[in-house]
């Protein structure tokens, strides 16, 4: 998996730049990518393209429109009234990176993530600090849908450096950060 965010100028505004290639087990890669406006982080749009299916969002203030194709299937049309702060839910590492994590800090994120049925609430609840590596870490427990994700967050420079997740019962799926 590679994920990489960067500060860039799209159309003409400032704008985060998401970016992450998985590549699963049967060799398969899925690219998703992600901008948003640099200092509200509120989305723009969200691409995804696999050989499985593709999805293309835009957002405006309120709405959510685009276009979701699975393999084999004719393309189902996304339109969608969404609050006016909602999230792109992809960048669920950006945005808890973002927030002024401390201890007991909750918050709670409106968040649009279309296999759950649209727009949904990240709850975020910092629930201590531990070390990951060399890197002195707040703990974020991340609930979508009623399931929860650890992310560990560096405190110095705030960025994700290991979101742990357990999507189904007895499994677990770890990412860590490896380079800068």
């Amino acid at each position: 998996m590679v994920n990489a965010v960067a500060f860039a100028t799209v159309a003409g505004s400032p704008s985060v730049v998401w970016v992450q290639s998985v590549t699963d087990q049967s060799g398969g890669t899925m690219l998703d990518s992600s901008i948003a406006d640099r200092a509200t982080l509120l989305p723009r749009t969200h691409h995804t393209t696999s050989a499985a299916r593709t999805m293309q969002l835009e957002f405006s203030p309120g709405n959510v429109v685009g276009q979701f194709v699975a393999r084999g299937e004719a393309p189902a049309e996304i339109k969608e009234k969404v609050s006016e702060g909602v999230f792109d839910s992809s960048m669920l590492d950006v945005l808890v990176a973002a927030l002024p994590l401390d201890a007991g800090y909750k918050a709670r994120l409106p968040v649009f993530l279309w296999e759950a049925g649209g727009e949904i609430d990240a709850e975020v609840v910092v629930t201590g600090s531990e070390m990951v590596g060399t890197d002195d870490t707040w703990t974020v427990i991340v609930t979508l849908k009623g399931r929860p994700a650890r992310y560990n967050v560096t405190k110095r420079q705030p960025r994700v450096v290991q979101i742990i997740s357990s999507p189904a019962l007895n499994v677990e799926i770890k990412f860590v950060r490896t380079g800068p």
